[in-house]
């Protein structure tokens, strides 16, 4: 008797595993090449060229404000200090654009507490700015424009645009006889169709972690929970709500919650980046022994050189709002 359930719980088992197999209906989940701000941004090979006007520094207690601009764009950069050794790193267009971007703040618990700059010098090609609980420290490189954070002890922890990948896409008003790329003012994806009626108007950036080899986050995924490389392994991590019960295993595919926030840590040392957009999102992540990047030059400068730095890179390219991320020092992961 044993013998006969034993055979039929086999049988069942295998016409049971390929339904199972089948569950996942692949073509209805969009890939990161059926969305084309996602294609676009992360088809970006050389530095888009942004560069910080020095004579547009402003600084007012808790806010540093400067102007960003390259060949095609002008962009606004604001760095707010707040307590609790957090950095807020807002890049979005200037106030003469013909919109505002959409700031998911009911997404927060209460509005960020500001904690004046205790110094801020400005320099003919840097500034160096401290946290009001002298714990943290930026560096912002004019030219190419990079951001650079240094923890309490010192240590070059986090860096914004280390590989020149910032790019948004301004709000605009369609001309007549000009030409436009793919899916700039509508997008269809099966029977769906997407109306920009301001035209694309995507954000992304790239984000490292310096002396990281290993990340967590992004919620939710039915992937490892480390996260792992996706540049050129498979399709960014996609963050887009979906009330899905069929997924594959090991797969970035959307999933119902979307977290945008990312974990670096290793021994005794840890940083929190939460990348503030509400949009459809896509990360590539990727984990390797520093190559200095795109601005192997300004790197040097920084960290004071040194081979084979192990670093944990996120991209993130957003679909709408604007390149908005809070920095969480550390060093640990504990809290107050």
């Amino acid at each position: 008797m044993a013998a006969g359930t034993n055979w039929l719980a086999s049988l069942l088992l295998l016409f049971a595993t390929p339904l199972a197999v089948e569950m996942v209906k692949r073509d209805e989940f969009k890939t990161c090449d059926q969305s084309a701000f996602c294609k676009q941004h992360r088809a970006i090979k050389e530095p888009t060229g942004y560069e910080l006007l020095a004579n547009s520094i402003s600084h007012n207690g808790a806010v540093w404000t400067a102007r960003l601009q390259n060949s095609q764009n002008t962009l606004k950069l604001n760095l707010v200090g707040l307590v609790d050794s957090t950095v807020r790193v807002q890049i979005d267009e200037p106030e003469t654009a013909i919109r505002k971007r959409y700031v998911p703040n009911p997404a927060l618990v209460a509005i960020p507490e500001e904690l004046k700059f205790s110094k801020v010098v400005n320099g003919a090609q840097e500034a160096k700015i401290l946290s009001g609980d002298k714990k943290v420290k930026v560096v912002v490189t004019y030219k190419p424009f990079l951001i650079s954070i240094f923890n309490e002890f010192g240590e070059l922890i986090a860096q914004v645009n280390r590989d020149g990948k910032l790019k948004v896409e301004e709000f605009r008003t369609k001309e007549e006889g000009k030409e436009y790329p793919d899916g700039f003012w509508e997008e269809r994806f099966r029977s769906f169709t997407d109306n920009k009626p301001h035209g694309s108007s995507s954000v992304g950036v790239d984000v490292s972690f310096v002396s990281f080899k290993t990340a967590y986050g992004l919620p939710e995924h039915a992937d490892s929970f480390a996260l792992r490389n996706t540049v050129g392994n498979t399709d960014p991590y996609r963050l887009y709500n979906l009330d899905v019960f069929e997924y594959e295993l090991n797969n970035p595919m959307a999933l119902y919650v979307s977290i945008p926030y990312i974990l670096a840590h290793r021994a005794n040392r840890s940083v929190g980046a939460l990348w503030f957009n509400a949009a459809e999102t896509w990360i590539d992540t990727q984990s390797s022994v520093t190559s200095k990047g795109l601005f192997g030059k300004v790197y040097d400068k920084v960290t004071g050189g040194g081979d084979n730095v192990p670093h944990f890179d996120a991209h993130f390219i957003s679909e709408a709002g604007l390149v908005d991320i809070f920095f969480f020092v550390g060093p640990t992961v504990k809290g107050k």
